[in-house]
């Protein structure tokens, strides 16, 4: 079983236009880092995987806990899958979750 995360700043940018058009439960998830995101050194960017790679849209980041536990991991060369868990389009907000798996 995979850890479970949760997606922040789904309500900006246009990414609840993303979520609610493109995301399915099951679906594949891309996390990049971004280590220097002038907000958080641990950041990690979580994409939708909508063909292509140069089709992958931004929904948002990592929760900061969540991040900062899995930065290193990735900074470390680990490679995490992750897919969407679940997610509801019902606010603004749209609230996505996540399961992240290691790949060790």
């Amino acid at each position: 079983m995979g850890r479970g995360a949760i997606v922040a700043g789904t309500g900006f940018e246009g990414r609840d236009y993303y979520i609610r058009t493109y995301c399915q439960n099951g679906m594949g998830i891309s996390l990049l880092r971004e280590p220097n995101n002038p907000y958080d050194e641990n950041a990690i960017a979580v994409y939708l995987e909508v063909g292509n790679k140069a089709n992958n849209v931004k929904i948002g980041y990592l929760k900061r806990a969540c991040a900062k536990s899995l930065a290193k991991k990735m900074d470390e060369g680990l490679k995490i899958e992750a897919y969407v868990r679940s997610f509801d389009t019902f606010y603004n907000h749209p609230r996505v979750s996540l399961s992240c798996f290691i790949d060790v």
